[in-house]
C-alpha cells in the first residue's frame, strides 16, 4: 500500500458569495447591473462568407469550419518577405533536416505596404456590403514591422511588411473580447488579402444581473495571489467563448484586471473575473482530495453555472478520471520541502472557467522527477511558474505536442518551475535538452519570474541567460507572459547561441485557456511556420491590442548572403534553418506591430 501524501485540504472557492467578502451584518453594497444577453445563432454560413471573399477578391472554395468560423491563411503572403531556402540540405545534431534560408535584404528594402487607411477602407466597405460588420464596432489599425540591429555597430533600421485591421465588438458600447468575438485581416505588401478571420455569434438582450463591486473583484485578485499590496485596474468587458463550445446559451459580463506588483515594476498576466453576481452564471466549486491507502483520490462537486461542465484535472504525474472525480497514483516533484499544487479548472456550459488550487503535503519517496527517455526525435518542455494562479494555461499546448507523438521531456508546475532551469549548467538537463519550451509567467520588460525561491533569485534577466540559450538542442522558446519583449526587446539579445526565435509579447497578455493550444494546433495540425503560428494565436485568443514579437539572430555568410530562421517549421511540419552560433552573428531582427 502506498502512502503518498500525509495530509489533504480541502479548499471551496466561492467567488460570488458575499459572506466571504463582508463581515455578517454589514449592509449589501449598491451593486450596479449589466445585461446578460442571450445567444441567438453561432457562427455564420458559408454563403455569407463567401460574399465578403468577393468583396475582398479572395476566391477560395470552402472558408468556414464546422464551428462556423471564416478562417483563411495564406501562408506564402502572411508576413512574407523575400527570403528562399539554399543550399544542400544538412543534418543537426538530432538527425533532423535543416537548410539554409537566405533573405534578400536589397528587395526588403524596396516592399511598399498599402496604407492603414487604405486597409481599413477595403475591409469596412467588404463587411458592410455582406452584412457582417457588427453595430458599434470600433476599428484599430497598424501595420506588421520587421525590424533589424547591427550586432556590432549597434545600427538600426525597419521595414513595414503588411497591413493589419481588426474590430473589436461591442455591446451597449462594452466591448466584447474572446476568441468567439474575432474579426481581422491582413493585406500583405501587394495588397492582396493573407488573413482573414471572422468569428461571431449574434444575440439578443436579455435580463440584467446584479454586479459584483469593484472593491470585491481587487478583493478577489489579491486573496488568489496571496498578496495585499497588488495594485488591480479593473474594466467592464463581455467574454465570448471560442464557437466550438456549442452548448454557450449566454454572453455574460466580465471584469478584465490589469495586475502590478505594489512598485508598478512587474505585470502579471491580465485576469478576467466572471462579474456576476449571481450563481446561476457563475459555478462554485469544492475540490476535495483524500488518501484511501494506495492512491490519492479527488472530486470536485459543483454547484450553480449552466450544464454541461468541462473538468480539467493539470497533474504532472500518473493518474485517471472518472466524471468528476480522479484518482492519483504517482506524481513527480523535484523538492522536498514544497508541497505539490493541483490544480482543477471547470468550464461549465457558457464558457465560464474556474480553477480552484489544492495543495498537498507528501512523502518525497514516493515522488519522482523521472524524466523521458534521451533518445527522441523531437521533444518539448513546459515550466508554468504560476500554477496557483493559473493552472492550466500550458495544457493545451502540452496536449497538442502530445497528440502529434512530440516526446514531453518535462511539465513543471508552481514551485517545481525553477528558474536555474533556463540557466547553464542546469539548462542542458532542461529547457536546452528540448526542441521548444513553453514558459507561463508574470513578467516585466527586463525579466520574468518564478514562484521557487530557493534555486536562484526567481526572476530572470538576459544577462542571466548570457549567450546560453540554443548551444546545446533548444531551437525555440516561448514566454507566455506580460511586456518581456516590450518597446526594444534587443536586451534579449544577449540570449542567442544557436536559439533560432524568441517569442514573447511586447504588451500585456491576457489570461486564455485556449491560446496555447491555438499555438501548438497552427504549427502541427495547419503546418504554419512558428512565427506564423505565434502570431495567428495572438490575433485569435487574445484581445484587441495585445502585441506579440518574435525575435531572431543572422549571420552574414561569406557569399554576402544574410542568413536567418525567419520561416523556421516544427521539426517534421516544413523548412528549419540552420544553428547560428554566438559567434557567427551579425545581426539581430524581430517582428512586431506599430501603429
Amino acid at each position: 500500500m502506498i502512502n503518498i501524501f500525509k495530509k489533504c485540504f480541502t479548499i471551496c472557492f466561492l467567488l460570488i458569495i458575499g459572506v466571504t467578502l463582508f463581515a455578517k451584518g454589514q449592509p449589501e453594497p449598491d451593486r450596479k447591473e449589466a445585461i446578460v444577453y442571450s445567444v441567438v445563432s453561432s457562427g455564420i454560413e458559408e454563403k455569407q462568407a463567401q460574399v465578403l471573399a468577393r468583396y475582398l477578391g479572395l476566391q477560395q472554395e470552402r472558408l468556414v469550419n464546422e464551428n462556423g468560423v471564416l478562417d483563411f491563411l495564406d501562408s506564402k503572403s502572411y508576413q512574407a518577405v523575400p527570403s528562399k531556402l539554399s543550399g544542400e540540405v544538412e543534418l543537426d545534431e538530432d538527425g533532423n533536416k535543416i537548410q539554409l534560408e537566405i533573405l534578400d535584404i536589397v528587395a526588403l528594402r524596396k516592399l511598399e505596404v498599402i496604407s492603414t487607411e487604405k486597409a481599413l477602407d477595403i475591409f469596412a466597405s467588404a463587411l458592410k456590403k455582406s452584412g457582417l460588420l457588427p453595430e458599434g464596432a470600433k476599428a484599430d489599425t497598424y501595420y506588421t514591422s520587421l525590424n533589424f540591429l547591427n550586432a556590432e555597430k549597434r545600427e538600426e533600421f525597419s521595414v513595414k511588411i503588411d497591413t493589419v485591421v481588426k474590430w473589436e465588438a461591442q455591446l451597449n458600447g462594452v466591448p466584447l473580447v474572446g476568441p468567439g468575438s474575432v474579426i481581422s485581416a491582413n493585406f500583405s505588401s501587394r495588397g492582396s488579402l493573407s488573413n482573414l478571420h471572422y468569428a461571431s455569434r449574434k444575440v439578443r438582450e436579455m435580463d440584467k444581473v446584479q454586479l459584483l463591486t469593484q472593491e470585491e473583484v481587487v478583493d478577489i485578485i489579491r486573496r488568489k495571489y496571496n498578496n495585499q499590496e497588488l495594485q488591480v485596474e479593473t474594466s467592464l468587458v463581455y467574454y465570448a467563448p471560442e464557437l466550438s463550445l456549442k452548448s454557450v446559451r449566454y454572453l455574460l459580463p466580465y471584469y478584465n484586471c490589469v495586475i502590478t506588483d505594489p512598485e508598478g515594476k512587474l505585470s502579471y498576466l491580465e485576469d478576467l473575473i466572471p462579474a456576476a453576481y449571481n450563481s446561476e452564471f457563475v459555478p462554485e466549486l469544492q475540490v476535495k482530495l483524500d488518501n484511501n491507502g494506495d492512491m490519492v483520490t479527488g472530486s470536485v462537486d459543483i454547484k450553480g453555472g449552466q450544464e454541461p461542465y468541462i473538468i480539467q484535472w493539470n497533474i504532472n504525474g500518473e493518474y485517471k478520471t472518472r466524471g468528476n472525480q480522479v484518482y492519483i497514483s504517482s506524481i513527480y516533484n523535484r523538492n522536498n520541502e514544497y508541497d505539490v499544487a493541483i490544480p482543477v479548472t471547470v468550464t461549465d456550459g457558457n464558457g465560464v472557467a474556474q480553477t480552484v488550487t489544492t495543495s498537498l503535503t507528501y512523502i518525497p519517496s514516493f515522488l519522482s522527477p523521472t524524466l523521458p527517455p534521451v533518445a527522441a526525435d523531437t521533444d518539448f518542455g513546459t515550466e508554468n511558474a504560476v500554477t496557483n494562479q493559473f493552472g492550466d494555461l500550458e495544457q493545451g499546448f502540452v496536449n497538442e505536442m502530445l497528440s502529434h507523438s512530440v516526446t514531453k521531456r518535462y511539465q513543471w508546475k508552481g514551485k517545481n518551475a525553477w528558474e536555474r532551469d533556463f540557466k547553464y549548467p542546469h539548462d542542458v538537463y532542461y529547457t536546452d535538452e528540448t526542441d521548444i519550451t513553453f514558459y507561463v509567467g508574470h513578467g516585466s520588460p527586463n525579466s520574468f519570474t518564478f514562484e521557487d525561491t530557493t534555486h536562484d533569485d526567481s526572476n530572470l534577466t538576459p544577462a542571466d541567460a548570457n549567450r546560453e540559450w540554443g548551444n546545446r538542442d533548444n531551437e525555440w522558446m516561448v514566454i507566455y507572459s506580460c511586456q518581456v519583449l516590450k518597446k526594444s526587446p534587443w536586451k534579449w539579445a544577449q540570449v542567442f547561441d544557436g536559439l533560432h526565435l524568441l517569442l514573447g509579447f511586447h504588451t500585456l497578455a491576457s489570461v486564455n485557456n485556449g491560446f496555447s493550444g491555438a499555438f501548438a494546433s497552427n504549427m502541427l495540425d495547419k503546418n504554419m511556420t512558428v512565427r506564423q503560428a505565434w502570431f495567428k494565436a495572438v490575433d485569435t485568443n487574445q484581445p484587441s491590442g495585445r502585441t506579440g514579437v518574435v525575435m531572431g539572430a543572422g549571420k552574414i555568410n561569406s557569399y554576402g548572403q544574410w542568413v536567418w530562421n525567419y520561416n523556421d517549421h516544427f521539426w517534421g511540419h516544413g523548412s528549419v534553418g540552420v544553428d547560428i552560433d554566438k559567434s557567427e552573428i551579425d545581426f539581430y531582427w524581430y517582428v512586431s506591430h506599430t501603429h
